[in-house]
C-alpha cells in the first residue's frame, strides 16, 4: 500500500509540472474584423467586452484583437476578409450579404424575432 502512494504521489507531481509546461507553451492571437466604428454603443462594446473575457476565461492564452473599419477599411467587407483567412473572425450584419447568400439574412433580422439587444447577447 506504500508504494502505491509513492506511485500517486509521483504520478500527481509530474501531471502537475506537464499542465504548467503545456499552458506556457501555445498563446493565440486571433484577429476580429468588424463593420462598426469603434466605440459604437452595443455592436463595438459587445465585440471588445467579448474579447476581453475570452482572454481572461483562456488565462491569457487566447487573444482576440478588434480591429474597427478604421483599421481594416472594409466595412462591408468583412465576410470575405473572414472567408479569405485574413481574419479569423468577424462581427457584422449578414444582411450586407444578401447577395452572395440569400440565407445569410436569416441570421441577422427575421420578422417577429429577438430584439437588437437579444441577439447582442
Amino acid at each position: 500500500m506504500r508504494h502505491f502512494l509513492s506511485y500517486v504521489a509521483v504520478a500527481i507531481v509530474v501531471s502537475l509540472l506537464t499542465l504548467n509546461t503545456a499552458s506556457a507553451e501555445a498563446i493565440y492571437q486571433w484577429r476580429l474584423a468588424m463593420s462598426w466604428p469603434e466605440g459604437t454603443p452595443m455592436l463595438h462594446n459587445a465585440a471588445a467586452r467579448f474579447a476581453r473575457n475570452v482572454e481572461v476565461m483562456s488565462g491569457g492564452r487566447m487573444r482576440i484583437i478588434v480591429d474597427a473599419p478604421g483599421r481594416h477599411r472594409a466595412p462591408l467587407g468583412v465576410f470575405d476578409m473572414v472567408r479569405s483567412g485574413a481574419y479569423e473572425m468577424g462581427h457584422t450584419a449578414s444582411y450586407y450579404y444578401k447577395g452572395k447568400d440569400p440565407a445569410t439574412t436569416f441570421f441577422t433580422t427575421v420578422p417577429f424575432g429577438m430584439t437588437p439587444t437579444e441577439m447582442n447577447a
